[in-house]
């Protein structure tokens, strides 16, 4: 039927995230991605979830979206370091920082 990426709470309220990841905004944002059929398949996602919940925790619900937009560039320059064993183990904190530093990310809260 469907999947969500993460299911997390904040304070009372539980949270279904969709995270969408982009390279480029030539087919548009991260967040322009989910149209309202992916919103309803999310929603019925998450429907199923709450079904199987104890009825007596009810609890707001809320449908986020983290868009996450990439260079290119500087994943190309990252893969071809971890490719040509050119980092050890004890470098992946680094590298992981390298590449999150060249993110844009958007926490869109109440999104759908």
């Amino acid at each position: 039927m469907g999947e969500v990426d993460i299911i997390a709470a904040a304070g009372k309220t539980l949270v279904f995230i969709e995270v969408k990841t982009r390279t480029s905004d030539y087919f548009g944002s991260p967040s322009e991605s989910i149209d309202a059929n992916k919103a309803s398949k999310i929603r019925k996602a998450a429907s199923c979830y709450l079904a199987k919940m104890d009825p007596a925790e009810s609890c707001n619900c809320r449908f986020d979206v983290i868009a996450i937009m990439v260079s290119k560039n500087n994943i190309s320059k990252i893969l071809r370091k971890i490719d040509h064993d050119v980092i050890s183990n004890s470098d992946i904190p680094a590298v992981a920082a390298e590449l999150i530093d060249s993110c844009t990310i958007d926490h869109i809260e109440a999104a759908f």
